[in-house]
């Protein structure tokens, strides 16, 4: 009864609760709320079932920052929900420092774009029977100013969440490009080049047009799809991208 309850957002709400709850009393509570969320609900003949991500945060005292206790449990918010959602994360110096450096590596993958420190390394891929070289694949390498080449492991899920994985791979097939044309003026025979392409890519309607201004020779580049795309035959935009793709010579 002395707890106080608010939506804050669309679909967000925050529940404001005093007094001496320990930790484990505030996990019950969220505990309860996530078990309750999801009992089923009808709607208009329909039943519906919801899943809800809780962050908590906690402080002692008498001189409390409410907006800095609000940012702290939307830190923890936003772990639960990378969790896996349908469960709760508490609040931690720890957590604070992890997100802390995902900022700072957001923006310095920001400035490396803006620096061209992102380039391709090849990777030769062998006819098993003739050892002849068939292809290469490009793979993204990040040239970190002060920490030296850095693995797309390193860097991927934050690209991905500041949505310039597009961009990166724009840079990749450009670079490609120009390795296979040094690649024929030296004499060396590399027939093609494979370059990953992510989901963001294929979203892109303007995918096509860029790609015909790049005049790619037929059989030269293939593109792979990354392991995290789902195609969704309903998806318009990759289908119809996928078959233009293929249109221009491009192997998938």
């Amino acid at each position: 009864a002395e707890d106080f309850v608010a939506r804050i957002g669309g679909d967000e709400f925050v529940v404001l609760t005093r007094g001496n709850d320990s930790h484990g009393e505030l996990a019950a509570l969220a505990d309860r709320i996530v078990r309750t969320m999801h009992q089923p609900v009808n709607y208009e003949g329909h039943e519906c079932r919801f899943g809800v991500s809780i962050g908590i945060a906690s402080e002692c005292g008498t001189d409390l920052d409410g907006r800095q206790l609000l940012i702290n449990a939307d830190i923890a918010l936003y772990r639960a929900k990378a969790r896996g959602r349908k469960c709760y994360e508490f609040f931690s110096d720890a957590l604070q420092a992890e997100v802390v450096h995902t900022k700072r590596l957001a923006d310095e993958i920001l400035n490396g774009l803006e620096r061209d420190e992102f380039v391709a390394y090849y990777q030769p891929q062998f006819d098993a029977n003739t050892l002849d070289v068939v292809g290469v694949e490009a793979l993204a390498r990040w040239r970190h100013p002060t920490e030296g080449i850095k693995t797309p492991d390193c860097f991927i899920p934050i690209a991905e969440e500041l949505n310039v994985m597009a961009t990166i791979d724009k840079l990749i097939l450009e670079q490609s490009l120009a390795a296979l044309g040094r690649w024929d003026a030296m004499g060396l025979v590399v027939p093609r080049a494979s370059v990953n392409v992510s989901l963001r890519r294929l979203h892109d309607e303007e995918l096509i047009t860029s790609l015909r201004r790049l005049d790619i020779t037929p059989g030269r580049v293939s593109f792979e799809l990354v392991e995290s795309i789902y195609l969704d035959d309903s998806d318009d935009t990759v289908s119809w991208n996928i078959d233009q793709i293929k249109e221009l010579g491009i192997d998938v």
